[in-house]
């Protein structure tokens, strides 16, 4: 069988009926991952053993590491570079992200992001798990 690695963001910032509704999709999540749904709001990120969770969101959790200046300069960059305007394309989305993460990436002081790679070693443990016992099902 197919052994998924759920990653989400909490959207802990948000208010209003939006939180509420963050609420019920995060219960959810947890409880498909057999986790506590009451820690819906995480205060940090939570690395379960095949999900992980980021309090508000990915772009704000990696801001609070690098810094709002290193974001925000790369984050401009990256917009420019592929023609992504603020006011059509959300901080959350993927391309932009990864772009964003490119420049962090290629700039000479190599700026890395310890929550992402935490985030690849522990995909990869999981994917290493799993074809290990794949393997051992399979080898009589």
């Amino acid at each position: 069988g197919i052994s998924p690695w759920l990653v989400f963001d909490a959207d802990g910032n948000a208010e209003g009926e939006a939180r509420r509704n963050h609420e019920r999709d995060n219960r959810c999540l947890l409880n498909l991952c057999a986790y506590d749904p009451e820690q819906c709001f995480p205060a940090s990120p939570i690395w379960g053993p095949s999900f992980a969770v980021w309090p508000e969101t990915l772009p704000r959790s990696i801001k609070k590491e690098i810094g709002e200046q290193a974001w925000s300069r790369a984050a401009e960059s990256a917009r420019q570079a592929h023609g992504l305007p603020s006011s059509d394309v959300s901080a959350k989305n993927q391309l932009f992200l990864a772009a964003t993460v490119e420049v962090l990436w290629n700039e000479p002081e190599q700026i890395q992001i310890a929550l992402l790679s935490q985030l690849c070693q522990k995909i990869l443990a999981h994917a290493s798990r799993v074809e290990t016992g794949a393997a051992e099902a399979r080898d009589p």
